[in-house]
């Protein structure tokens, strides 16, 4: 009977459409831009700062 439960959700949940999990921006350092969310809201997204880390080119090719 359990077996019956799991196939009837599978099939029903099979037409929905589905949204993303996550919005993604592109943003330059000072930009604001305004998002459409997946739960089909709006946000204001602004990108502040970066702080950026890079390895030389010696540490990235050899590992250490």
């Amino acid at each position: 009977m359990k077996l019956a439960f799991l196939v009837a959700a599978v099939l029903t949940g099979a037409d929905e459409k589905k949204k993303p999990l996550f919005a993604t921006v592109d943003l330059d350092r000072g930009e604001t831009v305004e998002v459409r969310l997946p739960d089909d809201g709006k946000g204001t997204v602004k990108l502040l700062q970066i702080k950026e880390t890079r390895d030389s080119p010696h540490r990235s090719a050899t590992g250490g």
